[in-house]
């Protein structure tokens, strides 16, 4: 998730409330990358020292591939 995804989800409280005060009119969502959403290319998966960061593992725990700190 990227400033341009959290834009357009945190618009559609905003455009929820609007279709509904319009009688449930279909309301356009905007694109907020201009057509640039074609051309974004993945994130790489990054590995993080936890140590570097002052975490050693006595203080994190993995569950179902999710790390707890």
């Amino acid at each position: 998730m990227d400033v341009y995804d959290l834009a357009a989800t945190s618009c559609l409280c905003e455009l929820t409330e609007t279709s509904d005060r319009s009688g449930s009119k279909p309301m356009f969502i905007p694109d907020f990358t201009c057509g640039n959403w074609r051309n974004v290319k993945p994130w790489e998966i990054v590995n993080i020292d936890l140590k570097k960061m002052g975490l050693g593992t006595d203080k994190v725990t993995k569950d179902n591939a999710q790390l707890n700190v």
